[in-house]
């Protein structure tokens, strides 16, 4: 093969070859994990990365599952399968659409709102999930709102397809569009408290010097954009209440189109003596903060 192909044409003929090698191979140990087990294999379909450094509702509801007996896959932004739990694996994008078309596995989808859903096909008696996470109008133009809510009527209406919502105006809001009440399944939001029962140890580090002030701590974990994060309410709070300490732990949320903004937000709260912001940290870690929180907010 070597003599008769110049060096760039061997690695066009080489890598598509390897990428396709490396989706069986992943396929294949999917295939053998689906086939110690009784249940089938639960596919999650997201633009959701789950390597993202926040851990949220899709994490902590695959590992229930997982936990549950069900072989779970979920993409990542990863090149090799990795195995998250028992029963959990991340895999590369590649690999979805040929799991999603196996004829061999019994499987259910899961489907989250932010997903194009029309770029693949549900095969008849397929059981299918739709879960509708955020409001559609909250995000994108008008045209693009229609289309998801176009989206939604096709997929929902389904014979083997069910509505997952977390909230009482996302359950109004999938009887409006269409979706069989007799199919909608309600899931709010929540967290396993069995993580936060046990007293930490230690004191973060990063909380020693602020714990030490002896002052009421008001606590936040999560995302900061400006797009739903109340920064003018937080800045009068803070000019209000000196006597306070507040911390912020959190990942500035990558959005081009208001990412130097929240910056600019976030470095007005930082001249105030009694505002901490930290990074993400991992979710291991989170109780250990929290427990130093008097109040913990979602302004």
């Amino acid at each position: 093969m070597k003599r008769f192909l110049r060096p760039m044409e061997t690695v066009l003929t080489v890598r598509p070859l390897r990428r396709w090698l490396r989706r069986k191979i992943i396929s294949s140990k999917i295939l053998k994990a689906a086939s110690k087990s009784e249940r089938p294999v639960i596919i999650y379909v997201s633009d959701f990365d789950f390597t993202y450094p926040l851990v949220q509702r899709p994490h902590q509801m695959l590992r229930l599952l997982a936990k549950a007996g069900y072989p779970v896959t979920c993409c990542a932004n990863i090149k090799h399968l990795q195995k998250d739990v028992d029963n959990l694996y991340l895999i590369p994008d590649a690999v979805l659409r040929p799991l999603i078309d196996n004829e061999e596995l019994d499987k259910i989808l899961f489907f989250s709102n932010g997903t194009p859903i029309a770029d693949y096909r549900i095969k008849d008696g397929c059981v299918s999930f739709y879960e509708i996470i955020d409001d559609y109008e909250l995000f994108g133009n008008e045209e693009h709102v229609k289309n998801r809510i176009a989206m939604f009527k096709k997929i929902t209406n389904l014979p083997n397809t069910w509505t997952l919502v977390s909230a009482n105006t996302l359950y109004d809001k999938a009887v409006e569009y269409g979706a069989p009440k007799e199919r909608i399944v309600f899931s709010k939001n929540a967290v396993n408290i069995e993580d936060f029962c046990s007293p930490p140890l230690i004191i973060p580090q990063a909380m020693k010097s602020i714990v030490a002030k002896g002052k009421p701590i008001i606590g936040y974990y999560g995302a900061l954009t400006v797009r739903w994060f109340d920064f003018d309410l937080m800045l009068e709070l803070l000019r209000l209440h000196p006597e306070w300490e507040f911390v912020f732990i959190g990942l500035i949320y990558n959005d081009p189109k208001t990412q130097e903004e929240t910056e600019e937000r976030i470095a007005n709260l930082r001249k105030y003596e009694n505002f901490t912001y930290i990074p993400p940290i991992k979710y291991e870690e989170i109780p250990s903060y929290a427990y130093n929180f008097s109040v913990a907010v979602i302004p």
